[in-house]
């Protein structure tokens, strides 16, 4: 009996045991949370009509639906992996929801995986929360299904009255084999994903826009199952956020308004555009749009289509007729909008062959996304470098404080220390102390020794403080007084800890004239767009470790953003990226004139609070810098603020081909007839480097990667930040003027206190306007005496 007392004794030990680790359990995660019966989650949609990108903000609705007598405090979170693995807590503001009815709850969060599950979750005040898991799927399905995600290289074009099968066109045949040739190679750009939006589905936030690389809007299109028109079924929140999209965000919108005049004239749209929209009218010649389509398809018409006669514009006419243009393109805010007199969703435009043909060219001036062939250029990247964003990246990681051994050193380092434990150790122990037991003793001197050493020079090198580099990029339109402001933050950690990580925009410091007045930053994490470790399109890995960190609200009050606990590893770095826009007073002033062939003359001065230095002007095909008088100041373009920089005239100024600067054209003589006694005069480019780490080269390029002669002369794709190349302003009639400034535009702090980043740089973009009224002058020829 004793002895079955013991055993029931230690029977009911272990269950005590076990019921405490139970309890603890229990404690830790309720239960009854999990499933609250307070919340139902109807549906979840994520992104535009289900379509997303990684690395690209997407919005989230969710139709939430609470039961009981009482008003429910919610908010909406999305859980979802960044690119490293770690889990992302993004909510939204808390909203009340009315029982019995259902509701809808909107946020967004920034996906880093295109395959990768994520987790809706509505979570009450009181600590309930109900949540679904979304895991997105290639099969094709129906409308709430949500696709695998997208590559940032595939442009989104959305298609508002526009159907779909207008751009299904046939490929080019890519000849093969030994037909050909060996110069020839296939494209690998990749096709845009149509996107077809109903009215409803046009976000009303431009935040929710981030994807969208172009939309295509039929304003007079009859919204299906309805007699109106897509434009009357526009609310005033939509039309704001498509005009900040295109104004801030650099948007391409194609509006196409062919009637109903006097109901495109009382949107909030047509306020914005401010086009010279005379009257309706009725054309029938379309040669002009025969003419800009590339295909040769023939457009017939019968009888006569309906049109809007535009008077003069200072925009760019691409395509017109007898009666005025019939497309015209021009630039709004860091965006443009063209704009195409007819319907194209009618007869017979919509029946035109020509017609996707015609919105490619008009859409892809930047991007050649028709598949095809082109000759292969000598200049190809040689290294694991394939956007202009991914070497920016790489140069925010150089920290001449912190260096790192090689691997062959390493190696080196590693064979030493195998030589001592093993060869010295046995030559000591048995040759010269006579003592090989003593082998017990010498090898732990060694290996805690030789750890001892490993961690302290590891420390030396790799240094104890934390440490950060940033780059900021500020772009001005004088025209709008728009602002828009980019911040990209690199922390190097000495450990493995959690940070809290906010952004504060100074820029209301830069003017003494006036406010400015800028939006709350938003802050997310930041990744190169590359198939490796940490970065976008990273498939799968294994993961070690999985920590969780959760965005901060930002509000006006506290107009900060950031992370609470961004998580960082030992001896490795996180990249940050906050983004805001905003209103400013007179900041520069300039009077431009352009007199034809890429030349102009007036005047440019800026109010900016530091000197602009190496400073450059562009326009067209001309690139323009100051010239600074001996004695009076550095030899290199710098532009102090208040100065009246005078461009023509009497005055001397340098100037340049501005592909000729951008791609360092040099002069090489080759001797190609030996009979001749002077060599030939080549013009070569030198090969762009996306090795080389200098932030100057490389914003200077991401500035005019397509008037340097895009991908074909630098290898590498620009599509992450492609809204960022303003070579689209110089064919559009505008100058752009860039310098660099000393004196930072946002404000970092690392818990609480703010981060000093010495190798810091602030890249200034303005864009002026020029009077290009002078180009259409008909210059008398001179008098021959």
């Amino acid at each position: 009996m004793a002895l079955f007392g013991i055993t029931l004794n230690r029977h009911f030990a272990h269950l005590r045991i076990w019921g405490l680790i139970v309890a603890i359990y229990l404690g830790a995660h309720p239960v009854w949370a999990a499933a609250p019966a307070l919340l139902e989650i109807q549906r979840v949609r994520v992104g535009l009509a289900g379509r997303f990108q990684a690395g690209s903000w997407t919005p989230v609705t969710v139709s939430v639906v609470a039961s009981g007598s009482a008003p429910v405090p919610t908010k909406l979170i999305i859980i979802a992996a960044d690119p490293d693995g770690q889990l992302v807590h993004t909510a939204s503001a808390e909203q009340v929801l009315t029982p019995g009815q259902s509701q809808i709850l909107r946020t967004r969060f920034m996906p880093g995986r295109m395959t990768g599950e994520f987790v809706v979750r509505v979570e009450a005040r009181d600590g309930g929360y109900v949540e679904q898991k979304v895991r997105p799927v290639s099969t094709p399905g129906g409308e709430a299904d949500l696709k695998v995600g997208f590559r940032q290289d595939v442009p989104f074009w959305g298609l508002s009255g526009v159907a779909v099968d207008v751009f299904k066109t046939p490929e080019t045949p890519v000849p093969t084999g030994e037909s050909a040739p060996a110069a020839v190679v296939e494209v690998d750009e990749q096709p845009p994903e149509l996107i077809p939006l109903a009215p409803a589905d046009l976000p009303a936030d431009v935040d929710d826009y981030a994807s969208l690389d172009v939309l295509i809007l039929a304003a007079n299109a009859e919204v299906p199952g309805t007699s109106k028109s897509i434009l009357s079924q526009l609310t005033a929140q939509q039309q704001s956020a498509l005009r900040e999209w295109v104004e801030v965000r650099g948007g391409h919108l194609v509006l196409a308004v062919g009637s109903q005049l006097a109901e495109f004239e009382k949107t909030e749209l047509a306020n914005w555009l401010k086009l010279p929209l005379q009257e309706e009218t009725a054309i029938r010649q379309l040669d002009g749009l025969e003419s800009f389509s590339p295909h040769p398809s023939e457009l017939r018409v019968d009888g006569t289509v309906s049109s809007i006669r535009m008077g003069a514009t200072t925009g760019n006419i691409l395509a017109r007729s007898l009666d005025g243009p019939l497309i015209v393109q021009q630039p709004y805010g860091f965006g443009r909008v063209s704009f195409i007199a007819l319907n194209i969703d009618q007869p017979p435009l919509k029946n035109w062959e020509g017609l996707g043909h015609l919105l490619r060219k008009l859409l892809s001036t930047e991007r050649d996304i028709i598949r095809g062939v082109r000759v292969k250029s000598a200049q190809l990247a040689k290294s694991t470098i394939n956007d202009l964003s991914s070497q920016m990246f790489a140069s925010l990681e150089v920290f001449p404080q912190v260096f790192r051994l090689s691997l062959w050193s390493v190696m080196g380092l590693l064979g030493v220390y195998i030589l001592i434990v093993g060869p010295l150790d046995y030559l000591l122990v048995h040759r010269w102390l006579k003592r090989p037991h003593w082998t017990w003793i010498t090898l732990s001197i060694w290996v805690f020794g030789g750890s001892a050493l490993i961690i302290a020079v590891s420390n030396s090198l790799n240094g104890t403080q934390m440490r950060a580099t940033q780059l900021e990029i500020v772009d001005l339109d004088q025209t709008s007084k728009l602002l828009r402001g980019q911040s990209w933050l690199t922390l190097y950690s000495p450990r493995t800890a959690k940070t809290a990580v906010e952004l504060s925009s100074v820029v209301p410091a830069w003017s003494s004239s006036g406010k400015i007045e800028s939006t709350t930053p938003l802050v997310s994490w930041a990744a190169p767009a590359e198939n490796r470790v940490g970065g976008l399109y990273r498939e799968g890995g294994v993961q070690l470790t999985q920590r969780d960190y959760h965005a901060l609200l930002a509000t006006s009050a506290t107009h900060n953003a950031g992370y609470a606990d961004y998580p960082l590893q030992v001896w490795s770095t996180g990249h940050l990226c906050g983004e805001w826009s905003g209103k400013t007073p007179v900041l520069v002033e300039s009077e431009l004139v352009s007199s034809g062939l890429g030349r102009i003359s007036g005047t440019v001065s800026h109010h900016l609070p530091d000197t602009l230095e190496d400073c450059l002007l562009a326009y067209a095909n001309r690139v323009y810098f100051p010239i600074v008088k001996r004695g009076q100041g550095p030899s290199r373009p710098d532009l102090a603020p208040d100065f009246t920089w005078v461009i023509g005239g009497n005055v001397p100024v340098e100037q340049r081909d501005l592909r000729g600067f951008l791609t360092q054209v040099y002069m090489k003589e080759i001797r190609r007839d030996t009979t001749k006694t002077s060599p030939e005069l080549l013009d070569m480019q030198t090969p762009y480097d996306p090795a080389r780490r200098d932030q100057a080269y490389i914003i200077r390029m991401l500035t005019f990667h397509h008037a340097a002669g895009g991908r074909d002369y630098t290898g590498m794709r620009h599509d992450v930040l492609g809204n960022f190349d303003l070579s689209s302003h110089l064919r559009l009639g505008r100058a752009v003027l860039m310098g660099r400034l000393k004196k930072s535009s946002a404000e970092w702090k690392v818990n609480g206190s703010a981060i000093v980043a010495p190798d810091s740089q602030t890249f200034v973009r303005i864009v002026l306007p020029v009077d290009r009224a002078r180009e259409d002058e008909v210059k008398p020829l001179p008098k021959i005496d």
